[in-house]
Formats: structure tokens, sequence, C-alpha cells
């Protein structure tokens, strides 16, 4: 083991700011908190993407009443998926973990 007085002060100063850093976040925490904003913008990516199908697909039948018995079967099965995705976001993003809510 390396006694103190051989590590040379600025080395001494950078490991302690090191030190006092890591207590704060462990690297767990920082991959943690990378994985959930990464899942979350993955999930509202694909949101985005079903949207931009749900307005083709009405386009292409020339109805955007999802009440009317000819909007398009695709078109109801896609803003179904859609919610489920909203609800699942939300829910996400209220049981999130302290740690990641801190580093956002």
């Amino acid at each position: 083991m390396l006694a103190l007085s051989s590590i040379p002060k600025l080395a001494r100063g950078l490991f302690q700011i090191e030190a006092i850093f890591m207590r704060h976040m462990s690297r767990f925490d920082a991959t943690t908190s990378l994985h959930f904003h990464a899942l979350l913008a993955d999930l509202q990516w694909r949101v985005r993407l079903l949207e931009a199908d749900i307005h083709e697909e009405e386009q292409k039948a020339g109805n955007a009443d999802p009440s009317s018995l000819s909007y398009p079967i695709l078109a109801l099965t896609l803003r179904t998926r859609r919610d489920n995705l909203c609800a699942s976001i939300g829910m996400l993003e209220s049981r999130a973990p302290a740690s990641v809510e801190q580093a956002a």
C-alpha cells in the first residue's frame, strides 16, 4: 500500500475530490439514470411513430373519427398501443427512483 506522503499533493487533492463525488453518485446510479432516460426517450419516440402511422392510416381512409364504423381497424389498434405506451411512460415517470430524479 502506498504511503500518503509518497503521493504528490495535487494527486491527493484529486483523489479526495473524486471520493467526494463518488459518495454522492456511484457508477451504478449514473448508469441506471442513463438507462432509465434512454428507455423513456425510446418509448416517447415510439409514441411519435405510432401517431404518424395513425395519421397516415386516417389519411388513406379519409376518416379521422374513431367512433365511425368506417374508421380503419389498424388505426384503432395503433391508437390502443399508443395509449398503452403513454400510460406506461406516465407510470415510469411517477415511479422513478430518487437517484434517477436527482440526476435529471
